[in-house]
């Protein structure tokens, strides 16, 4: 079986090591990992927020990319919108990104 790995809303990572069932193997803040942090997929969403598969197959980066030109293609104000926020002049695409992945595994 392939192990598919997922992100919470900290940035931690899990992994499945069985069909429905998470092992938490790497903390976003670089902590170190209980052996015993185990849960079932609906009691990790319940307790650490959404989940977003991490996919191979979907390079973030490239995400980026993509989704910066059709924006920009589809509405240029609300790309520069996104690239640059009103008064805060932070970028939310990489944030678009992550919620892009998201809509993508609920679409599954």
């Amino acid at each position: 079986m392939s192990e598919r790995q997922f992100k919470d809303c900290d940035g931690d990572t899990w992994t499945e090591y069985e069909p429905g069932m998470l092992r938490l193997t790497e903390r976003a803040n670089g902590s170190p990992v209980s052996n015993d942090c185990e849960c079932s997929i609906e009691d990790a969403r319940v307790d650490h927020g959404p989940l977003t598969e991490i996919r191979p197959d979907l390079d973030p980066a490239r995400l980026e990319r993509t989704l910066r030109a059709y924006v920009a293609e589809l509405d240029y104000d609300t790309h520069k919108g996104l690239q640059c926020g009103e008064g805060t002049g932070v970028d939310r695409y990489p944030e678009e990104v992550e919620n892009f992945l998201r809509f993508w595994e609920a679409a599954a």
